[in-house]
């Protein structure tokens, strides 16, 4: 049974939104720890209208080979953030340097995992990239109940009155 109240567990949610902002020939770096249990994800993915991972411009690029994720594969622990995060910024960067020469163009970087969230910092300072995760997937939902100082039920227009500075 589904709850009445939205739950937003997985940055995956906004894949298909950031494909729709990016310019015409520019991809989607999914990065996840192991591609196989994201690919097993697929259809239900695809059903509830979340992300279609056989779209080629979303590009899955999985980081179990690097070092630090050892333990993952063998008892689904991840290791040292210290040595997890250079690896995972190295071959992300190394992918958005070299994949234009294939005429691969990543215009924006998803972080599947809860794992690899202490990499997304690091992400956007080393590519300039827009980096989403399941942190920005929180945010960008609870936003839509949050108040804001200068519009909502603060009524912002109260405070103004109703004069305009002339030059």
């Amino acid at each position: 049974e589904m709850s009445p109240v939205p739950a937003f567990m997985s940055p995956l949610m906004l894949g298909s939104s950031i494909l729709a902002v990016l310019k015409p020939g520019y991809i989607v770096m999914v990065v996840t720890i192991d591609e196989t249990a994201v690919n097993d994800q697929k259809d239900f993915l695809k059903d509830i209208g979340c992300i279609d991972l056989g779209d080629p411009r979303f590009v899955l690029t999985s980081c179990k080979h690097l070092p630090g994720f050892e333990r993952y594969a063998k008892k689904g622990e991840v290791g040292d953030p210290a040595l997890i995060t250079p690896g995972v910024c190295g071959l992300v960067q190394k992918s958005v340097e070299e994949w234009p020469s294939m005429g691969v163009y990543v215009g924006a970087i998803l972080i599947e995992s809860p794992y690899l969230l202490q990499c997304s910092a690091p992400l956007r300072k080393s590519t300039g990239l827009p980096v989403y995760d399941a942190v920005t997937c929180c945010e960008f939902f609870s936003s839509a109940r949050r108040d804001f100082d200068r519009v909502g039920i603060n009524q912002w227009a109260y405070a103004w009155d109703y004069t305009i500075e002339e030059e």
